[in-house]
């Protein structure tokens, strides 16, 4: 079974205008249809501000954990400011009529944020038809390539990797110049939704390979989704790349997300694997795995 990625165009505005830049501001983009099913994970810092702009009027909100955090909403925008310098809790939002989930996090390194809630995907997301369609029509005209699919296990047996990190407990780990952590849930039967974060904590940049991504369970390849925010493969120091994976067909038990990323300062490339138990909660990861390759 081949693997579909699909990778969305999202239209990024990296800093604000300013004579004098403070530091970054980042701006994430969201979609209505995603936040619908599938939680979108908020970052708030103690000392700033974090935005959340909808594509219509809030009509109300409901935080899991109110001493947590500052809430102020007004129109299209929401205003957050954590309390307290660490913790995290659920957040739904309605907006024209529709329950908008989000996690939200407070984390120590403090930047002003700003999350766009934009209306429509930029993409139209394949149903299970189509999908099937185009399995169906992969077996009947066999692919110019046919070992891509078992590349992996190939290379994993010709390439000899070395253990440089492990989270026996999940979170997050760290390796290198680099920092992963990593959520998932079940947001509907079969289907997995999984949160990942990768931060350049180096002085080079870093390149996620997007084609190495795969979803694993019990050896057997899962279809997924992916999108990336911001959509670009090259992460340089001090930025972050937020990675939202959605897998079909899974069943109970657990489930590794890998993928590979490469050091460009020392050439050297790494795999991260990833292993989530999904339940109808937002859970980190179980353990987490990183290996030179």
């Amino acid at each position: 079974m081949r693997t579909l990625v699909l990778l969305a165009a999202i239209a990024l505005s990296a800093f604000a205008l300013g004579a004098t830049p403070t530091g970054p501001h980042t701006t994430t983009v969201y979609y209505v249809p995603e936040l619908i099913s599938t939680a979108g994970i908020v970052q708030v810092s103690p000392h700033f501000t974090t935005v959340l702009r909808f594509p219509g009027r809030i009509e109300d909100y409901y935080l899991g954990d109110e001493p947590l955090l500052k809430i102020k909403a007004q129109d299209n925008v929401f205003v957050i400011w954590p309390l307290q310098r660490s913790g995290r809790t659920d957040l739904h939002v309605l907006v024209n009529g529709k329950s908008l989930e989000f996690v939200i996090e407070v984390v120590a390194e403090g930047q002003p944020r700003e999350y766009v809630i934009k209306e429509h995907l930029p993409y139209q997301r394949p149903t299970p038809q189509s999908v099937a369609r185009t399995l169906a029509s992969a077996v009947s005209r066999p692919s110019p390539l046919p070992a891509k699919e078992s590349a992996p296990a190939a290379s994993s047996s010709s390439v000899p990797e070395r253990k440089v990190a492990e989270a026996p407990d999940g979170g997050q780990v760290t390796f290198a110049n680099a920092k992963v952590e990593g959520n998932a849930r079940l947001v509907a039967p079969g289907q997995i939704a999984a949160f990942l974060s990768l931060t350049n904590t180096g002085v080079s940049n870093l390149r996620m390979d997007p084609d190495s991504l795969e979803v694993r369970q019990e050896g057997r390849l899962l279809e997924h989704f992916l999108i990336r925010t911001p959509p670009e493969d090259t992460i340089p120091p001090t930025r972050a790349l937020t990675m939202t994976v959605q897998a079909m067909d899974a069943k109970a038990g657990p489930v590794d997300v890998r993928f590979r990323v490469r050091d460009e300062g020392s050439g050297v490339s790494y795999q991260v694997t990833l292993e989530f138990w999904p339940t109808d909660k937002l859970d980190p990861a179980r353990k987490i795995t990183v290996s030179a390759l």
